[in-house]
């Protein structure tokens, strides 16, 4: 019965190892950050648009609801960005 205990708790420190080991190397590799991203709106409705509620990321061409998380200041005017991704890929 011992035996039995101490194999099957071995088995778990071994998953528990392996977990975190493919974990750690996703989040190495951009895995599921934060950072991987699916655009919000390719086309916002015509009545938000024209209201102001959506602008349009200059990088990939989506649009993000305003405010965005993701926002650049260039002289007097405010660029948004859907990601911070875009954000650090904009030229001025």
């Amino acid at each position: 019965m011992w035996s039995f205990i101490s194999r099957f708790i071995e088995l778990l420190f071994i998953f528990y190892i392996v977990r975190s080991v493919i974990s750690s190397v996703s989040r190495m590799f951009g895995g599921s950050s934060p950072a991987a991203h699916v655009p919000p709106v390719q086309q916002p409705p015509a009545e938000l648009h024209s209201a102001g509620v959506f602008k349009k990321d200059p990088v990939c061409q989506t649009y993000i609801q305003v405010p965005s998380e993701w926002a650049r200041r260039v002289g007097d005017d405010t660029i948004y960005f859907c990601s911070k991704e875009c954000r650090d890929r904009f030229k001025v």
